[in-house]
């Protein structure tokens, strides 16, 4: 066998052997290191991981505190997954949100809240960096129950994973630089005078005049209703102290005779004043006094007092 064909031989098994390699990456790699990495997954145990972003914040800004649980998808129901943590002295702004994620033989299930303190109990003690610890944080869930069993145990089923937060560390808005920078700056300046709408002297002699009008006003009303009261006053004394005319005097029987009962006194009295209207040169009033006076029938009360009326007119008019 010459030389030639000893490495054109050695050049086909090289190119057999490296043909076979790619074929067996590329239609799934080493079986023995898939085998590796199922056994992996299959002993993996339910993990919790807990972490904020970021770790370090300034005062008052949000961080999102993340929670996650990896177990295996047949020991695990992702629908029973709960989350049960705090941040006292943080609350919870945003969140949570949940999310699930299918990686295969394993599950991912992720917590995301929110958090913010706006109170003094965040503040950085002394302007140092100031670090919180809040404990562990963990999940509850249930396990698919095992084959064979006919019903649902949640004792049995009930499962249980945590992990501890890291530190959350907050620091101070101001730095150091910031506090040595800081001047207290005053100065004084010169104010302008003050404008106004109306100048106050004049507004102030307005309403002092407005004053001693409203003042005379009521004065003058006051004086005015004392006058007339005075006046009334005076008329009704002088009325009762005069004495009474003939015509007044008749006028007084006939109002006391209307109504009583007794005609024939009442027929009197309108005769009396028909008479004393006549004297007085009052015919017209005498000639209905008459006529009441000699009526067939009684004299109408309403038609008497009509009478009076118009006499008490006559009489006050011819005073006046």
């Amino acid at each position: 066998m010459s030389g030639r064909t000893v490495v054109a031989l050695v050049a086909g098994a090289a190119v057999l052997v490296a043909a076979g390699l790619v074929a067996l990456v590329t239609l799934g790699g080493d079986p023995g290191s898939q085998g590796a990495a199922a056994r992996r997954e299959e002993s993996v145990r339910p993990t919790v991981r807990a972490s904020f972003t970021p770790p370090v914040h300034r005062f008052g800004e949000p961080v999102e505190a993340r929670l996650e649980l990896l177990a295996r998808t047949d020991e695990l129901l992702p629908d029973t997954v709960r989350a049960g943590t705090t941040f006292d002295p943080y609350v919870v702004v945003a969140g949570p949100r949940k999310e699930v994620v299918d990686l295969g033989r394993l599950t991912l299930v992720r917590y995301t809240l929110t958090l913010r303190c706006l109170e003094e109990a965040c503040l950085p003690q002394g302007g140092q960096p100031t670090a919180f610890d809040f404990g562990s944080g963990g999940f509850s869930f249930r396990v698919p129950p095992p084959p064979g069993r006919r019903f649902e145990d949640r004792r049995l089923d009930q499962r249980s994973a945590s992990a501890a937060w890291p530190p959350l560390t907050v620091v101070s808005r101001l730095s150091n630089a910031d506090v040595t920078d800081a001047r207290w700056r005053s100065g004084l300046a010169t104010l302008p005078e003050p404008g106004y709408r109306a100048a106050p002297r004049w507004l102030a002699a307005v309403l002092l005049g407005l004053a001693v009008a409203l003042v005379a006003l009521a004065a003058f009303l006051l004086a005015r209703w004392a006058v007339r009261l005075r006046r009334d006053r005076d008329a009704s004394s002088t009325a009762a102290s005069r004495p009474l005319t003939p015509i007044e005097r008749a006028l007084a029987l006939v109002t006391a005779a209307n109504g009583n009962g007794d005609v024939a006194h009442e027929r009197m009295a309108l005769e009396t004043l028909a008479a004393e209207l006549r004297r007085g040169r009052e015919p017209a009033l005498a000639a209905r006094a008459d006529r009441l006076a000699w009526s067939e029938s009684p004299p109408p009360r309403e038609h008497v007092e009509a009478l009076a009326v118009d006499v008490r007119a006559a009489v006050d008019g011819g005073k006046a």
